[in-house]
């Protein structure tokens, strides 16, 4: 455990350390949980490192934690409905489709620095974890043709499927890749999405040296 915290974090971590009081983010967190399922094979969730964010009380855990299981793939999906925003953001859609405007959306790209050696399959692993653990990632919108109809629906965990591509960026300098990822965010953001092919996010992996690289989403 000390080993695997210490490998996301990129620092030495003591058992009485805190992981998210030493840098750990919830990204990582789910970094670490995906390299406990792997190599200790024991069924461990992001929120169990939530409420056990010390070495100490997660070796106390995962102790008497079960065997690694599937991701169950989140509640009941019928009868969902849009809330009022969603509802006034797609007034907006359906509208704009009627009289033949690109669909209007509202996308939030970011950027999550990745620093220490890291393997660019565990941060991908990592990224479907945090997808599968949560419904709202994993929702899609039906749009009926011609009308302001809008029916939400959720996808199976074990039915998403995310392409994260590997970019390798060598030879740039610190301002040069903040110049880099911003203009990468700009170019994802402007690109249409298609609002009943969840999960509704793209996300690459930019290397730009072994111990540095850069999550884009």
């Amino acid at each position: 455990v000390v080993e695997i915290m210490g490998g996301v974090l990129g620092r030495t971590v003591a058992s009485d350390h805190n992981f998210f009081e030493v840098g750990g983010e919830s990204l990582q967190g789910a970094l670490v949980v995906t390299r406990l399922r792997q190599r200790l094979g024991v069924k461990v969730t992001l929120g169990d490192l939530f409420e056990h964010p010390t070495v100490g009380q997660l070796v106390s855990f995962l102790i008497s934690a079960p065997k690694t299981a599937p991701v169950s793939g989140g509640r009941p999906t019928e009868n969902l409905k849009l809330s009022v925003m969603q509802e006034n953001r797609f007034l907006r859609v359906t509208r704009g489709l009627r009289q033949g405007r690109p669909p209007f959306q509202v996308l939030v790209p970011f950027g999550i620095e990745v620093v220490g050696q890291t393997d660019d399959e565990d941060i991908a692993a990592a990224v479907r974890t945090v997808i599968a653990g949560h419904d709202a990632l994993r929702t899609g919108f039906r749009i009926e043709a011609g009308t302001d109809t809008v029916t939400p629906f959720v996808v199976p965990a074990a039915d998403v499927e995310l392409s994260v591509p590997v970019v390798a960026v060598p030879g740039l300098d610190d301002a040069a890749r903040v110049r880099y990822a911003e203009r990468q965010l700009a170019s994802m953001a402007a690109l249409p999405m298609a609002f009943d092919s969840p999960p509704l996010m793209r996300a690459s992996i930019h290397r730009f040296a072994p111990d540095h690289a850069v999550l884009l989403v």
